[in-house]
């Protein structure tokens, strides 16, 4: 198995590039969690809205 000779500074570079790209997935998968907690939140909210109209049209009936 060959061995590649680096630099320190090409090392650093490297390490840098593979920092920004994690940090590139890291903010883009946060970005996926704030919108599926936010769409969650909605259609929480929509499900206690449909509740009370559910509750109303059954008590019509009677």
């Amino acid at each position: 198995m060959a061995s590649e000779k680096v630099t320190i500074e090409q090392a650093v570079q490297k390490l840098s590039e593979a920092n920004n790209n994690s940090n590139g997935r890291l903010n883009a998968l946060e970005t996926k969690l704030d919108e599926i907690h936010l769409n969650l939140i909605e259609q929480h909210k929509n499900m206690n809205m449909d509740v009370p109209n559910e509750m109303m049209n059954v008590q019509e009936t009677r």
